[in-house]
């Protein structure tokens, strides 16, 4: 038995054996850019097990999202994605990095008519307030499409999921907003949901508000394109709130690349009524990292060059910004700073990105 588990075959020769025959037929989609997908290439699609089932009750095909003639055919809005199908209509798709175990477990629940959307429904049915079993289901539910039940569920997520997992924090404050912004622009109905949701927070991001209010706020409003309401918080915004440190991050991650994106490179100024409170935040952070023990600093080899680069390229562009808005001498001033700290060693690293 061959150990290739991919056919040669074209989307409709495969369509056709596949009704023929009465298998399933599997699509994987990849991309060279996808690092899980070569990873399941070299393991679980060489499992033995794997092959074998594919063999005996699948017709299996692979489409590089970016050069296959047909990648238009199939879609997903993240990669690893396996798309299963039967008598030409879609049944399942598997989404994410799955090892050998995860994706057998999954192609004999087709077997037995059980999807992974079967699974997902039912263990949030079993456990509410489970995080990241809500997050896998959104993620069936909108993979290809606005969904009702997946945009329910989604706004649950942004409302609750940090009460039962802190630890979703990142995930809801990237991928998360990420997604509201696709299925916002694909439907008014998702983009009223959600504004409505934004609306209820416009009362709490005054001078007292915690940088997580403020966080939440700008994310939703950059997302549905509420573009007046984030220029008039900045209009809103005093000295004394935008130099708050607790604040830098909310400024770094939401506001300058928002600003960035529009053109707006000079406006990031405004931001920084005292940059060089800024840039010494960013030497300081440098620097507690340098100061980490050698055995955790080993376990993540590469976070002192990545903050060095961050840091560099975000003292750089306040410096451009500073020049734009006719603070020269503030700017002056930065440049020479910079030159002379521990983030001038990351300097061409952060220009040549």
């Amino acid at each position: 038995m061959t150990t290739d588990v991919f056919s040669g075959l074209t989307i409709e020769e495969a369509v056709a054996r596949a009704m023929r025959e009465d298998r399933i037929l599997l699509v994987d989609l990849t991309a060279s850019w996808c690092g899980p997908c070569q990873v399941m290439d070299r393991t679980t699609w060489r499992d033995t097990a794997v092959v074998s089932w594919v063999h005996q009750h699948a017709i299996a095909l692979k489409i590089d999202v970016q050069h296959h003639p047909e990648k238009e055919r199939f879609r997903s809005a993240s990669l690893p994605a396996v798309i299963a199908l039967r008598d030409g209509e879609e049944i399942d798709r598997a989404l994410g990095l799955h090892d050998a175990k995860q994706m057998l477990g999954w192609l004999e629940g087709l077997a037995r008519g059980v999807t992974s959307l079967d699974v997902a429904r039912a263990r949030v049915a079993e456990a509410p307030h489970d995080v990241r079993a809500r997050w896998t289901l959104i993620q069936r539910l909108t993979s290809d499409g606005v969904s009702e039940e997946g945009v329910e569920h989604l706004a649950w997520f942004w409302q609750h999921a940090l009460e039962h997992e802190p630890a979703f924090v990142g995930v809801r404050g990237s991928y998360c907003v990420e997604l509201i912004a696709r299925l916002s622009k694909r439907s008014a109905a998702v983009h009223e949901r959600f504004d409505a949701i934004r609306r209820t927070d416009v009362d709490r991001v005054g001078p007292t508000a915690t940088p997580s209010e403020v966080s939440d706020y700008l994310a939703l409003s950059i997302a549905l394109d509420r573009h007046d309401d984030v220029d008039a918080w900045m209009d809103r915004a005093s000295p004394e709130l935008l130099s708050r440190r607790e604040l830098q991050p909310v400024i770094a991650l939401r506001l300058e690349p928002y600003l960035e994106a529009e053109g707006r490179r000079r406006e990031i100024a405004r931001l920084h009524p005292q940059p060089h409170r800024t840039f010494e935040w960013e030497t300081a952070a440098l620097q507690q990292l340098r100061e980490l023990p050698a055995e955790l600093r080993a376990r993540m080899p590469d976070i002192e060059s990545d903050a060095g680069r961050r840091g560099a390229r975000r003292i750089t562009q306040l410096i451009e910004s500073l020049e734009l808005a006719g603070r020269e001498d503030e700017a002056i001033s930065l440049r020479d700073a910079l030159s002379r700290s521990p983030l001038a060693t990351y300097l061409e690293d952060a220009d040549a990105e």
